[in-house]
Protein backbone atom coordinates (compact mmCIF):
# COMPACT_ATOMS: atom_id res chain seq x y z
CA UNK A 1 0.00 0.00 0.00
CA UNK A 2 1.33 3.53 -0.28
CA UNK A 3 2.56 5.32 2.64
CA UNK A 4 -0.38 7.85 3.24
CA UNK A 5 -3.36 5.20 3.30
CA UNK A 6 -1.20 4.06 6.48
CA UNK A 7 -1.69 7.45 8.34
CA UNK A 8 -5.36 7.52 7.82
CA UNK A 9 -6.18 4.77 9.73
CA UNK A 10 -7.20 6.31 12.86
CA UNK A 11 -8.22 4.23 16.51
CA UNK A 12 -11.25 6.12 15.73
CA UNK A 13 -11.89 4.39 12.34
CA UNK A 14 -11.65 1.10 13.59
CA UNK A 15 -13.64 1.95 16.44
CA UNK A 16 -16.57 2.89 13.88
CA UNK A 17 -16.06 -0.58 12.10
CA UNK A 18 -16.68 -2.63 15.55
CA UNK A 19 -20.07 -0.63 15.95
CA UNK A 20 -20.70 -1.98 12.53
CA UNK A 21 -19.90 -5.58 13.03
CA UNK A 22 -21.08 -5.74 16.73
CA UNK A 23 -17.36 -6.91 17.95
CA UNK A 24 -15.73 -5.83 20.97
CA UNK A 25 -13.19 -3.20 19.69
CA UNK A 26 -10.61 -4.44 22.84
CA UNK A 27 -10.95 -7.73 21.61
CA UNK A 28 -9.33 -6.20 17.36
CA UNK A 29 -5.62 -6.74 16.90
CA UNK A 30 -4.14 -6.11 13.99
CA UNK A 31 -2.01 -8.64 12.00
CA UNK A 32 -0.83 -8.12 9.04
CA UNK A 33 -1.35 -6.63 5.14
CA UNK A 34 0.57 -5.46 2.48
CA UNK A 35 -2.41 -4.04 0.06
CA UNK A 36 -4.69 -3.75 3.13
CA UNK A 37 -4.80 -3.56 6.53
CA UNK A 38 -6.29 -6.59 8.19
CA UNK A 39 -7.26 -7.35 11.91
CA UNK A 40 -8.60 -9.90 13.63
CA UNK A 41 -11.16 -10.11 16.37
CA UNK A 42 -13.18 -12.75 18.55
CA UNK A 43 -16.41 -13.19 19.04
CA UNK A 44 -18.96 -16.16 20.62
CA UNK A 45 -15.75 -18.80 20.29
CA UNK A 46 -15.34 -17.41 16.27
CA UNK A 47 -12.24 -15.80 14.95
CA UNK A 48 -13.21 -13.10 12.52
CA UNK A 49 -10.85 -10.96 9.78
CA UNK A 50 -11.75 -7.60 9.68
CA UNK A 51 -10.20 -5.87 7.15
CA UNK A 52 -10.20 -1.73 5.75
CA UNK A 53 -9.65 -1.25 1.87
CA UNK A 54 -8.72 2.16 1.50
CA UNK A 55 -10.22 4.10 -1.41
CA UNK A 56 -6.57 5.30 -2.85
CA UNK A 57 -6.70 1.44 -3.26
CA UNK A 58 -9.97 0.10 -4.57
CA UNK A 59 -13.10 1.83 -4.71
CA UNK A 60 -16.47 0.74 -2.98
CA UNK A 61 -17.87 -0.94 -5.72
CA UNK A 62 -14.50 -2.80 -6.42
CA UNK A 63 -14.71 -4.19 -3.02
CA UNK A 64 -18.34 -5.25 -3.29
CA UNK A 65 -17.54 -7.40 -6.62
CA UNK A 66 -15.12 -9.17 -4.74
CA UNK A 67 -16.96 -9.95 -1.80
CA UNK A 68 -19.69 -10.91 -4.05
CA UNK A 69 -17.29 -13.21 -5.60
CA UNK A 70 -16.23 -14.92 -2.52
CA UNK A 71 -19.62 -15.02 -1.48
CA UNK A 72 -20.77 -17.01 -5.14
CA UNK A 73 -18.05 -19.81 -4.73
CA UNK A 74 -18.53 -20.01 -1.14
CA UNK A 75 -22.46 -20.92 -2.18
CA UNK A 76 -20.70 -23.72 -4.72
CA UNK A 77 -18.63 -25.25 -2.14
CA UNK A 78 -15.17 -23.69 -2.86
CA UNK A 79 -12.94 -23.66 0.07
CA UNK A 80 -13.15 -20.01 0.56
CA UNK A 81 -13.66 -17.54 3.61
CA UNK A 82 -17.10 -16.87 4.80
CA UNK A 83 -18.53 -13.64 4.37
CA UNK A 84 -20.33 -11.63 7.82
CA UNK A 85 -22.89 -9.30 7.14
CA UNK A 86 -22.58 -6.36 9.15
CA UNK A 87 -25.69 -4.88 11.50
CA UNK A 88 -27.52 -3.49 8.48
CA UNK A 89 -27.14 -6.49 6.59
CA UNK A 90 -24.33 -5.43 4.00
CA UNK A 91 -21.29 -7.58 3.07
CA UNK A 92 -19.47 -4.16 3.19
CA UNK A 93 -19.68 -0.97 4.27
CA UNK A 94 -17.69 2.51 4.16
CA UNK A 95 -16.49 4.81 6.22
CA UNK A 96 -15.74 8.19 5.45
CA UNK A 97 -12.35 9.77 6.44
CA UNK A 98 -12.39 13.31 4.41
CA UNK A 99 -13.85 15.05 2.07
CA UNK A 100 -11.97 12.66 -0.52
CA UNK A 101 -11.17 9.05 0.98
CA UNK A 102 -12.64 6.60 2.55
CA UNK A 103 -12.36 3.01 4.02
CA UNK A 104 -14.23 -0.03 2.78
CA UNK A 105 -14.72 -2.27 5.80
CA UNK A 106 -15.64 -5.73 5.58
CA UNK A 107 -15.31 -9.13 7.80
CA UNK A 108 -14.85 -12.95 7.22
CA UNK A 109 -14.89 -16.15 9.22
CA UNK A 110 -11.36 -16.84 9.72
CA UNK A 111 -9.98 -19.73 7.99
CA UNK A 112 -9.28 -23.06 9.26
CA UNK A 113 -5.57 -23.93 10.14
CA UNK A 114 -2.28 -22.48 9.56
CA UNK A 115 -0.06 -21.35 7.03
CA UNK A 116 1.21 -23.99 5.02
CA UNK A 117 4.65 -25.43 6.16
CA UNK A 118 7.50 -26.89 4.03
CA UNK A 119 6.57 -30.29 5.44
CA UNK A 120 3.26 -30.30 3.73
CA UNK A 121 4.29 -29.60 0.39
CA UNK A 122 4.02 -33.26 -0.72
CA UNK A 123 2.72 -34.50 -4.35
CA UNK A 124 -0.62 -35.24 -2.68
CA UNK A 125 -0.83 -32.03 -1.26
CA UNK A 126 0.00 -30.41 -4.58
CA UNK A 127 -2.65 -32.65 -6.01
CA UNK A 128 -5.46 -31.10 -3.53
CA UNK A 129 -3.98 -27.66 -4.26
CA UNK A 130 -4.61 -28.46 -8.16
CA UNK A 131 -7.61 -29.44 -7.62
CA UNK A 132 -8.95 -26.36 -5.18
CA UNK A 133 -7.28 -24.04 -7.78
CA UNK A 134 -9.33 -25.92 -10.91
CA UNK A 135 -12.69 -25.84 -8.49
CA UNK A 136 -12.36 -22.05 -8.58
CA UNK A 137 -11.57 -22.02 -12.49
CA UNK A 138 -14.60 -24.14 -13.04
CA UNK A 139 -17.31 -22.43 -10.71
CA UNK A 140 -15.87 -18.45 -12.42
CA UNK A 141 -17.60 -19.68 -16.26
CA UNK A 142 -20.78 -19.54 -14.55
CA UNK A 143 -20.69 -16.72 -12.30
CA UNK A 144 -22.91 -13.91 -13.04
CA UNK A 145 -21.79 -10.60 -11.07
CA UNK A 146 -23.74 -7.67 -10.01
CA UNK A 147 -20.68 -5.87 -9.76
CA UNK A 148 -17.76 -5.87 -11.94
CA UNK A 149 -14.02 -6.38 -11.09
CA UNK A 150 -11.36 -5.45 -13.58
CA UNK A 151 -9.71 -6.95 -16.04
CA UNK A 152 -6.19 -7.47 -15.31
CA UNK A 153 -4.67 -4.99 -17.48
CA UNK A 154 -6.70 -2.30 -16.11
CA UNK A 155 -4.70 -2.14 -12.70
CA UNK A 156 -2.52 0.63 -14.29
CA UNK A 157 0.80 -1.07 -13.02
CA UNK A 158 2.10 0.72 -16.24
CA UNK A 159 0.81 4.20 -14.26
CA UNK A 160 2.22 3.31 -10.71
CA UNK A 161 5.85 2.63 -12.40
CA UNK A 162 5.69 5.57 -14.34
CA UNK A 163 5.27 7.85 -11.06
CA UNK A 164 7.71 5.79 -8.77
CA UNK A 165 10.44 4.48 -11.32
CA UNK A 166 10.51 7.63 -13.57
CA UNK A 167 14.17 7.06 -13.20
CA UNK A 168 13.72 3.56 -14.26
CA UNK A 169 13.22 3.58 -18.17
CA UNK A 170 14.32 0.17 -18.09
CA UNK A 171 11.85 -1.68 -15.51
CA UNK A 172 9.18 0.35 -17.11
CA UNK A 173 10.06 -0.69 -20.47
CA UNK A 174 9.88 -4.34 -19.77
CA UNK A 175 6.71 -3.94 -18.00
CA UNK A 176 4.96 -2.36 -20.79
CA UNK A 177 6.71 -5.52 -23.43
CA UNK A 178 5.06 -8.26 -21.28
CA UNK A 179 1.92 -6.74 -20.88
CA UNK A 180 1.23 -5.83 -24.12
CA UNK A 181 2.32 -9.82 -25.21
CA UNK A 182 -0.55 -11.28 -22.51
CA UNK A 183 -2.88 -8.95 -23.33
CA UNK A 184 -2.43 -10.55 -27.58
CA UNK A 185 -2.57 -13.86 -26.12
CA UNK A 186 -6.29 -15.68 -26.94
CA UNK A 187 -9.37 -15.50 -24.74
CA UNK A 188 -12.10 -17.90 -24.48
CA UNK A 189 -14.46 -18.98 -21.70
CA UNK A 190 -12.33 -22.07 -21.00
CA UNK A 191 -9.43 -19.97 -20.64
CA UNK A 192 -10.02 -16.64 -19.17
CA UNK A 193 -12.29 -15.35 -16.62
CA UNK A 194 -12.29 -13.86 -12.97
CA UNK A 195 -9.56 -15.59 -10.51
CA UNK A 196 -7.74 -14.85 -7.60
CA UNK A 197 -4.93 -13.73 -8.84
CA UNK A 198 -2.54 -13.53 -6.15
CA UNK A 199 -2.48 -17.59 -4.81
CA UNK A 200 0.43 -17.83 -2.58
CA UNK A 201 0.70 -19.55 0.18
CA UNK A 202 0.09 -16.33 2.39
CA UNK A 203 -3.29 -15.97 0.74
CA UNK A 204 -4.16 -19.12 2.41
CA UNK A 205 -5.01 -21.68 5.37
CA UNK A 206 -4.36 -25.52 5.86
CA UNK A 207 -5.71 -27.37 8.22
CA UNK A 208 -4.52 -31.14 7.32
CA UNK A 209 -6.68 -31.76 5.27
CA UNK A 210 -7.19 -29.21 3.05
CA UNK A 211 -6.70 -25.45 2.09
CA UNK A 212 -9.13 -22.57 2.29
CA UNK A 213 -8.36 -19.41 0.15
CA UNK A 214 -9.00 -15.50 1.16
CA UNK A 215 -7.86 -12.09 0.18
CA UNK A 216 -9.57 -11.84 -3.10
CA UNK A 217 -8.54 -8.18 -3.14
CA UNK A 218 -6.57 -9.03 -6.48
CA UNK A 219 -9.14 -10.69 -8.54
CA UNK A 220 -9.50 -9.83 -11.59
CA UNK A 221 -10.27 -11.14 -15.03
CA UNK A 222 -7.42 -12.95 -16.49
CA UNK A 223 -6.05 -16.14 -17.89
CA UNK A 224 -6.14 -19.19 -15.75
CA UNK A 225 -2.94 -20.11 -16.07
CA UNK A 226 -1.67 -16.87 -14.49
CA UNK A 227 -3.21 -18.37 -11.18
CA UNK A 228 -0.74 -21.60 -11.80
CA UNK A 229 2.41 -19.62 -12.79
CA UNK A 230 1.77 -17.60 -9.37
CA UNK A 231 1.80 -20.98 -7.21
CA UNK A 232 5.28 -21.61 -9.10
CA UNK A 233 6.65 -17.76 -8.98
CA UNK A 234 6.12 -17.70 -4.83
CA UNK A 235 7.34 -21.22 -4.20
CA UNK A 236 10.27 -19.83 -5.45
CA UNK A 237 11.05 -16.56 -3.66
CA UNK A 238 14.84 -15.68 -3.77
CA UNK A 239 15.78 -19.11 -5.72
CA UNK A 240 15.51 -18.99 -9.53
CA UNK A 241 16.91 -20.44 -12.66
CA UNK A 242 20.87 -19.77 -12.02
CA UNK A 243 19.75 -22.95 -9.23
CA UNK A 244 20.31 -26.57 -10.88
CA UNK A 245 17.31 -27.95 -9.02
CA UNK A 246 15.15 -25.25 -10.27
CA UNK A 247 13.62 -26.55 -13.12
CA UNK A 248 12.75 -29.88 -11.96
CA UNK A 249 11.44 -28.41 -9.05
CA UNK A 250 9.17 -26.98 -11.42
CA UNK A 251 8.20 -29.91 -12.99
CA UNK A 252 7.14 -31.81 -10.05
CA UNK A 253 5.16 -28.75 -8.67
CA UNK A 254 4.08 -28.22 -11.82
CA UNK A 255 2.74 -31.73 -12.82
CA UNK A 256 1.15 -32.54 -9.79
CA UNK A 257 -0.79 -28.72 -9.45
CA UNK A 258 -2.13 -30.17 -12.70
CA UNK A 259 -3.22 -34.07 -11.53
CA UNK A 260 -5.23 -32.19 -9.18
CA UNK A 261 -6.62 -29.34 -11.72
CA UNK A 262 -7.82 -31.46 -14.37
CA UNK A 263 -10.38 -33.03 -12.04
CA UNK A 264 -12.11 -30.12 -12.17
CA UNK A 265 -11.19 -27.97 -14.81
CA UNK A 266 -9.69 -28.51 -18.56
CA UNK A 267 -7.04 -26.25 -19.37
CA UNK A 268 -5.36 -26.55 -22.85
CA UNK A 269 -1.93 -27.60 -22.35
CA UNK A 270 -0.86 -25.98 -25.43
CA UNK A 271 -1.13 -22.97 -23.93
CA UNK A 272 1.43 -23.54 -21.18
CA UNK A 273 4.09 -22.89 -23.43
CA UNK A 274 3.11 -18.86 -22.35
CA UNK A 275 4.10 -19.81 -18.92
CA UNK A 276 7.81 -17.83 -18.50
CA UNK A 277 5.22 -14.38 -19.47
CA UNK A 278 3.01 -14.85 -16.70
CA UNK A 279 6.20 -15.33 -14.63
CA UNK A 280 7.88 -12.76 -15.72
CA UNK A 281 4.68 -10.33 -15.22
CA UNK A 282 4.71 -11.45 -11.77
CA UNK A 283 8.32 -10.75 -11.27
CA UNK A 284 8.12 -7.08 -12.81
CA UNK A 285 4.67 -6.63 -11.06
CA UNK A 286 6.04 -7.47 -7.49
CA UNK A 287 9.02 -5.16 -7.84
CA UNK A 288 6.60 -1.97 -8.68
CA UNK A 289 4.45 -2.60 -5.69
CA UNK A 290 7.96 -3.05 -3.49
CA UNK A 291 9.00 0.22 -4.70
CA UNK A 292 5.52 2.20 -4.10
CA UNK A 293 5.42 0.86 -0.91
CA UNK A 294 8.84 2.29 -0.03
CA UNK A 295 10.74 -0.90 0.35
CA UNK A 296 13.72 1.03 -1.49
CA UNK A 297 14.43 3.14 1.43
CA UNK A 298 12.63 0.84 4.24
CA UNK A 299 15.08 0.99 7.32
CA UNK A 300 15.55 -2.90 7.27
CA UNK A 301 17.96 -3.65 5.37
CA UNK A 302 16.18 -6.64 4.32
CA UNK A 303 13.82 -5.06 2.65
CA UNK A 304 15.90 -3.62 0.79
CA UNK A 305 17.59 -6.50 -0.03
CA UNK A 306 14.54 -8.11 -1.34
CA UNK A 307 13.85 -5.01 -3.95
CA UNK A 308 17.08 -5.16 -5.45
CA UNK A 309 17.25 -8.55 -6.08
CA UNK A 310 13.37 -8.41 -7.48
CA UNK A 311 14.39 -5.81 -10.04
CA UNK A 312 17.60 -7.62 -11.19
CA UNK A 313 15.39 -11.33 -11.39
CA UNK A 314 13.35 -9.09 -13.76
CA UNK A 315 15.47 -8.11 -15.78
CA UNK A 316 17.45 -10.62 -16.30
CA UNK A 317 13.94 -13.66 -16.39
CA UNK A 318 15.56 -15.27 -13.23
CA UNK A 319 12.33 -16.43 -13.41
CA UNK A 320 12.18 -18.56 -16.69
CA UNK A 321 11.77 -22.58 -16.70
CA UNK A 322 12.91 -24.26 -19.34
CA UNK A 323 9.99 -25.03 -20.86
CA UNK A 324 10.96 -28.32 -22.88
CA UNK A 325 11.76 -30.26 -19.88
CA UNK A 326 9.12 -28.91 -17.62
CA UNK A 327 6.42 -29.65 -19.73
CA UNK A 328 7.61 -33.12 -21.31
CA UNK A 329 4.69 -35.12 -20.39
CA UNK A 330 2.08 -32.85 -18.70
Amino acid sequence: MEQYMQQELTDKIIEQAAILYDADPTTITKIGGFENFVYEYHKNKQDYILRFVHSGHRTYDLVLAEIEFIDYLDHHDARVSTVVHSIHDKIAEKITINSEHYFTVSVFEKARGDLVKNEDLTAEFYQMFGREVGKLHRLTKTFNPKHKRPQWYEENFSDIANKYLQYDSEIIDLYQQVEATIKSLPKSIDNYGLIHTDLHFGNMFYDGEKLTFFDFDDSAYKHFLSDIAIIIFYHFRGLDNRHEKYNEKVRFILHNVMKGYQLENMLDLEFFKHLNEFLLLRSVILYVVMTAAGFDQHENPRYREVHAYRREASINNWVAVDLDYVLEGL
